[in-house]
């Protein structure tokens, strides 16, 4: 029988078949029964068989399974702390052949970014040399070891994933993370998106948390609960004898909750009289659970020295020995003080591992009943020890910690500390010292000034509560207008972030001229911010549609000289809104060729992306959207911004479908969803419905706003003009000539052909001269391809036919290359109906070919049937081989094609390198080659 070690020598030893094993109940899915665990540290029970165990089963199988080379990730959650800690011993004690790797969340420094992944970092010593330069940048910066600029979260995520598969190839590694509700922000944030896109490596992540966690949402968990009435009173009755009062027994099961490590500690810290009940047991109360109490009975009988030297260790989440040791000596406390620690089994320690709790709520327990004196006493001496120039986060920290009272000198060095961490450890850093700085303000409007920028920043940083909680805080005291004005405007973009709705783009209109007097350019900035939302959340009418905000904004636009850059997209975009194409079109055309230059910084590229994706949408330019999303899916990439790339993608993959590139549409779909999944953020807008219905197939998802519902009528246009079911589509046809959004490029020609199909001729005609009125402002090739092809389906005679050639004609490029083979076959279609068999057969074969080939089934399929139906047979796609592949396989291999290497075509997809080389595998297999020499000459042309 397997055996657990204790961390320590244990007082007790439980023996298997004590009749109180059967305990926790585990739930992953379904809720299934009570099953048997084990308890390990100063009182130890041993495992009993693991295959009739649940919980000690799921982490056998996370082990096999890194140990058959691939990942696997759990979280153990529930209220019951002490036997999630239990199972990460467990899985440590099974480990054999890993590099086990721990962590845990302290309270001191969850507000101290990258604080957890530091110490998972200290402990792997790997070399990030081979990184690729962003990553290895990025975890400089994070760390310290480089400074200039903020590190982003999520390119520090791709380096520690990068490193896990590059070390794991050697050894299978297990990271055990404890009490993870206590990690810092943005370690959630890179070990959830760690977590998730880990897939064949040898790396198990176990995470131990007393609540959910929204960054790890998604990823299987083991729920915990504590033991029944019934399992608690056999526990007990192995620990006390019968002779014990029955009062006694029974607070003792009322005060463990459940918890079984509560009810075999307890018993310890009571008397032989408080057992016996001739003194009444009186329990415990305030805010510490009993376990906690327990503890704290046992570090009060602690001399005072060694309680000072756990309170630093405590304070100190890195355990580092030189760090604790030359504090406390600072406190005039010795070393040697924590022997007594030791001897207790509280702590371990060596030179090497530093200090480690026996378990985290000995940690949180040493902190929380530590007097308020001594806690800052404690982070003083900890902010003097940490004197090196990488170590200036956690020092700040530590002096804010320190703080006592008011004080203005050390809140505006709070503050500025603030600012320098931001270009370090990003916003949460920075919310978390301007925090302290409002704390210590004693001037109240200052202190109002300082609560604002705090808000902001947990604004950005995405901490609504905190944001929330600032913004409050600041009814208590006074604000001038100005300030008045720019709470206003914080109020209006967090109602935005958290209910988006026409009310919240009117909250943020309302805050931009209540700002206007104060400051121009902020006033700009919220004008742009409001107009943005109301293109996606509102309509264009009313005294707060996107013509009237636009009007505010053209208004604010530089006139000092000819407008460049942003101010000339700006004039483009607004007098479009409000003048129409003829007005406006010169000025995007101009704006938007200045944005696709070279001269562009990535900062410009990346802000403004929505401004160029809405000009080429407008200007009819295919070519141009193309680029717009390529280069800013691009530079999301290389920065790591997530959030804009996952949104990115999804744009990017309606450009991949007009080049009839539907193998890496959908891969920018599963990747661009993915990515937001990963990041926790809701999917606002997914072309995933578009992409199937240009396959021939339905997707019943709606995404919100006002281009989700437009995705969704011209998604279900597509996929009846596929089948040609008309009348199946009229409905969505009406839907979307009615609604209100601008920028509808791929609307209206699905809604011409809906509504011709259906004999509508009065909607047919209507959307016709929309098309017209914008395309002729235009004259892109894109679009007049479109509009010519529009007229032809309600044109007869020779100017259809010269409608039909016309459109053939100009969209015969590479980005036009759905609609052009779709223009080839509603030509072949009316020279079928005009009885010119020759010709029409000519074609329909080219649009079989192009569609069949593109992976347009409905379309193609519409196309044989129209060969068929003449005598014809439709000649063989080429597409049988590259079908076979899956998104993600089909994404690759394109990317291996461009003989990028596993490592290049990783950094870009935000996989482990092991995850390439697995999938590249199966493609080389699936294709029969063996070489990506050989891949690029079997792979479809329009997939390179």
């Amino acid at each position: 029988m397997d055996q657990l070690a204790p961390l320590q020598t244990p007082r007790l030893l439980y023996r298997p078949d004590s009749p109180a094993l059967g305990y926790w109940q585990r739930v992953i899915r379904d809720e299934t029964g009570i099953h048997n665990m084990s308890v390990t540290g100063s009182t130890t029970v041993e495992p009993p068989a693991l295959g009739r165990h649940r919980e000690k089963a799921a982490i056998d199988h996370l082990l096999s399974v890194a140990r058959s080379g691939r990942s696997s990730v759990l979280v153990i959650e529930g209220s019951v702390g002490i036997g999630k800690s239990m199972l990460l011993d467990y899985a440590s004690a099974r480990a054999a052949g890993f590099r086990v790797v721990r962590a845990a969340g302290t309270e001191s420094e969850m507000e101290l970014p990258f604080a957890a992944l530091h110490q998972l970092w200290l402990q792997l010593q790997v070399d990030s040399d081979h990184l690729p330069e962003p990553q290895r940048k990025a975890l400089n910066l994070a760390f310290g070891l480089a400074t200039g600029g903020q590190p982003d979260s999520f390119l520090v995520g791709l380096a520690l994933l990068s490193l896990l598969s590059t070390t794991a190839q050697e050894v299978p590694h297990l990271l055990l993370v404890d009490d993870a509700q206590w990690l810092d922000q943005v370690s959630r944030q890179v070990l959830g998106f760690v977590g998730r896109r880990l897939e064949m490596d040898s790396v198990a992540i176990c995470f131990a948390t007393r609540r959910p966690i929204d960054e790890l949402s998604g990823i299987a968990e083991l729920h915990l609960d504590g033991l029944s009435a019934d399992d608690a009173h056999r526990l007990l009755d192995t620990v006390l004898p019968g002779s014990v009062a029955p009062r006694v027994r029974e607070m003792i099961l009322e005060f463990s909750e459940g918890n079984p490590l509560a009810i075999l500690e307890i018993p310890r810290g009571l008397s032989a009289i408080e057992l016996a009940g001739e003194i009444t047991f009186g329990g415990f109360s305030g805010p510490l659970s009993p376990v906690e109490r327990v503890f704290e009975q046992q570090i009060e009988k602690l001399p005072a020295d060694t309680q000072t030297l756990l309170l630093l260790a405590a304070a100190e989440p890195h355990g580092s020995w030189s760090v604790v040791s030359r504090a406390a000596r600072l406190l005039g406390v010795e070393p040697g003080a924590l022997n007594a620690a030791e001897h207790e089994g509280l702590v371990t320690s060596n030179g090497q591992e530093g200090i480690r709790f026996r378990h985290p709520l000995v940690r949180s327990t040493v902190y929380r009943v530590s007097s308020v004196a001594n806690r800052h006493a404690a982070h003083q001496a900890l902010a003097t020890t940490l004197s090196d120039d990488h170590e200036r986060d956690r020092r700040a920290w530590h002096r804010a910690l320190a703080a006592i009272g008011p004080d203005e000198d050390l809140a505006a060095e709070l503050e500025a500390s603030a600012t320098q961490a931001a270009e370090r450890g990003g916003l949460a850093a920075q919310t978390a010292l301007l925090s302290r700085a409002v704390a210590l303000t004693p001037e109240p409007l200052r202190r109002n000034e300082r609560a604002l920028r705090a808000a902001e920043a947990a604004l950005r940083s995405g901490n609504v509560d905190e944001a929330r909680h600032y913004l409050e805080s600041t009814d208590k005291g006074p604000l001038d207008a100005s300030r008045l004005a720019r709470k206003h405007q914080l109020e209006a973009r967090l109602h935005d972030t958290v209910r988006p709705s026409p009310e919240s783009v009117a909250s943020l209109v309302q805050a931009a001229a209540e700002l206007l007097p104060y400051d121009r350019s902020l006033a700009r900035d919220t004008y742009l911010e409001a107009l943005l939302a109301a293109m996606v959340r509102s309509s264009s009418s009313g005294k707060h549609g996107w013509v009237e905000i636009a009007r505010s904004l053209r208004e604010l636009l530089d006139r000092s000289g000819p407008p460049e850059g942003i101010d000339l997209m700006l004039d483009g975009l607004t007098t479009t809104m409000i003048d129409g194409h003829v007005e406006g079109a010169p000025l995007l055309a101009r704006a938007l060729s200045g944005y696709l230059s070279d001269d562009v910084y990535l900062d410009e590229l990346l802000r403004w992306w929505q401004l160029g994706f809405n000009a080429a949408a407008l200007l009819w330019d295919d070519v141009a959207w193309s680029r717009v999303m390529v280069r800013a899916v691009q530079a999301a990439r290389e920065r790591g911004e997530l959030r804009l790339l996952g949104f990115g993608l999804n744009y990017l993959a309606v450009a991949r479908v007009g080049a009839g590139e539907l193998d890496l549409a959908s891969a920018a779909v599963q990747e661009g969803e993915g990515i937001l999944a990963s990041i926790g953020q809701p999917m606002l807008l997914t072309a995933g419905p578009f992409v199937e219905a240009a396959r021939g197939f339905s997707d019943p998802r709606v995404a919100e706003g006002a281009y989700g519902r437009v995705t969704e009528y011209t998604s279900r246009m597509l996929l009846a003009n596929g089948h040609a079911d008309y009348q199946a589509g009229l409905q969505a046809a009406h839907d979307a000539f009615d609604h209100d959004v601008i920028g509808k490029t791929m609307v209206w020609q699905e809604i011409i052909e809906i509504a011709s199909g259906c004999g509508d001729h009065e909607l047919a005609n209507a959307a016709l001269e929309v098309v017209r009125s914008q395309v002729e402002a235009c004259r892109t090739d894109f679009g007049l391809g479109t509009l010519a092809r529009c007229e032809a389906l309600l044109s007869s005679g020779k100017a259809a036919e010269d409608q039909y050639r016309e459109a053939i004609t100009r969209l015969d490029h590479p980005q036009a290359r759905f609609q052009f083979a779709r223009a080839h076959l509603v030509f072949g279609e009316w020279l079928q109906r005009d009885n010119r068999e020759t010709e029409a057969q000519h074609h329909l074969q080219v649009a079989h070919g192009l569609l069949s080939d593109m992976g347009a089934q409905a379309f193609a399929g519409r196309a044989e049937t129209a060969l068929k139906a003449a005598g014809w047979q439709a000649k063989r796609s080429r597409r049988e081989s590259s079908t076979r592949l899956t998104a993600r396989e089909s994404q690759i291999a394109t990317l291996a094609a461009q003989r990028q290497t596993n490592a290049e075509i990783a950094a870009q997809l935000f996989v482990s390198p092991s995850t390439v080389d697995y999938h590249l595998r199966k493609v080389f297999q699936k294709l029969n080659v063996s070489s990506r020499r050989q891949l690029e000459k079997v792979l479809p042309q329009d997939s390179r």
